[in-house]
């Protein structure tokens, strides 16, 4: 997760993933003040707490696979 500046071009990394994503997030999700995050893909579903450095993957943590076939198998 990186801070980009579009007017100075300066990038400054905000949190590396202890669980890195198998894809690009399709959806993400921050709390008012930016210190927790969710993102999602295809294939994972991360949450984060910068401030603590917790992160749980929830698609390993409950077993859900890939889970856009979660969703078509319904």
């Amino acid at each position: 997760m990186f801070r980009y500046n579009y007017v100075s071009e300066e990038k400054q990394t905000i949190y590396t993933y202890k669980n890195p994503l198998e894809e690009q997030p399709t959806f993400g999700v921050f709390n008012e003040d930016q210190t927790k995050f969710m993102v999602t893909s295809d294939e994972d579903i991360i949450f984060v707490n910068i401030k603590t450095g917790r992160e749980i993957d929830f698609d390993e943590r409950e077993g859900l696979g890939n889970i856009q076939n979660i969703i078509h198998d319904e």
